[in-house]
């Protein structure tokens, strides 16, 4: 298998577009996103909203960052 990653992180919406484009032209099978803060959630709620692939969604189980919260905020967004 290849792992396709996004240049940088992604935490505007720019870098949201080129990261979905770039994995659109991998034509990736599924996509791991992990949630670092629940300040992007926004930004990883548009890709996998948008990717059209299966999407797993990683976050620690920590409150450092909330990071488990962004997870949390995107999972109810695509529901």
């Amino acid at each position: 298998f290849e792992v396709v990653q996004s240049d940088e992180i992604v935490s505007y919406k720019p870098q949201a577009n080129a990261a979905l484009k770039k994995f659109i032209e991998a034509d990736i099978d599924v996509m791991v996103m992990y949630s670092a803060t629940w300040v992007w959630a926004s930004e990883l709620a548009f890709i996998a909203s948008e990717i059209g692939r299966s999407v797993i969604l990683w976050a620690p189980a920590t409150s450092r960052g909330w990071t488990h919260v962004g997870a949390t905020v995107v999972h109810g967004a695509l529901a």
